[in-house]
C-alpha cells in the first residue's frame, strides 16, 4: 500500500537506510519536510511494515525525485516503479527529474523502464569519482 509519510514514519524510515546510506539522516530532515507543502513524501507499506519511499521536491510542475529506495528483502517486486508511478498519477506534475550514479546500472535500468531519458551527464560528480546522469520523465 502506498500513502504519504507521517511524522510517525521516520524513525522506521532513518533505521530502513541506515545500514545503506548512513549519511541520509544527516543529508534528509524528514521531519522538515513533511509539513512542507512542495514536498511530496511517500511510502510503501506491507501489512504496516515501511518497506520503501520516495522522497521528492515540487517546483511549479515539475517533480524532483530526490530518493527512492526499496529494503533489500523486498526488491525486484516492483515496488519502486508502484513508487514513481504514484507520482507520475499526481496531475499536478508534468515532469520528473533525476540524478543518479552512473555506476548504478540497475537503477538506471528501472528509470529507462519506466520511460526516463538521460538529458546531461556530470562528469566525476560524485565523491567515488563516478559520472551523474541527469534524466527525465515527461508526462
Amino acid at each position: 500500500m502506498i500513502r504519504d509519510i507521517i511524522k510517525e514514519d521516520i524513525k522506521y524510515i532513518y533505521k530502513l537506510v541506515d545500514s545503506f546510506d548512513n549519511n541520509f539522516k544527516q543529508i534528509y530532515n524528514l521531519e522538515g519536510y513533511i509539513n512542507k507543502k512542495d514536498y511530496i513524501l511517500k511510502c510503501y507499506a506491507i501489512n504496516k511494515q515501511i518497506v520503501g519511499f520516495i522522497i521528492g521536491i515540487l517546483i511549479d510542475k515539475e517533480y524532483d525525485l530526490e530518493y527512492v529506495f526499496v529494503d533489500s528483502l523486498f526488491r525486484k517486486k516492483g515496488i519502486a516503479t508502484k513508487l514513481i508511478n504514484s507520482i507520475v498519477e499526481d496531475k499536478k506534475i508534468s515532469r520528473i527529474v533525476l540524478e543518479v550514479s552512473d555506476n548504478n546500472k540497475k537503477a538506471i535500468n528501472l528509470y529507462k523502464k519506466l520511460g526516463f531519458s538521460v538529458i546531461n551527464k556530470r562528469e566525476k560528480y560524485y565523491k567515488d569519482g563516478s559520472n551523474a546522469l541527469l534524466m527525465e520523465l515527461i508526462i
